[in-house]
């Protein structure tokens, strides 16, 4: 979230997590657009996430429970990857 000022907020209880995308400006108006750019970003790094919210501006990330602490960096580093490709448009 501190990388990319788009990521409005990461909220979530365990790693059941959601990124909410915002719109540029002061407003940081709900962004579905970014919300479907990360989505289709992360399918090309083989990460498979949801897409949710009242508008359609969460990304949800809701791995197997049997995760192990390699998956799990695995999937952060695939996430970040898949949102730079977004941050440059």
């Amino acid at each position: 979230q501190s990388r990319f000022p788009w990521i409005g907020d990461v909220r979530g209880m365990g790693f059941m997590q959601g990124l909410e995308m915002v719109e540029d400006g002061p407003e940081r108006a709900p962004s579905r657009r970014r919300a479907r750019a990360v989505l289709e970003e992360s399918k090309k790094e083989g990460l498979l996430v949801g897409q949710s919210g009242l508008h359609g501006q969460v990304v949800r990330l809701g791995p197997n429970l049997l995760f192990t602490d390699g998956e799990v960096d695995e999937t952060l580093q695939r996430l970040e990857r898949a949102c730079e490709q977004v941050d440059r448009g």
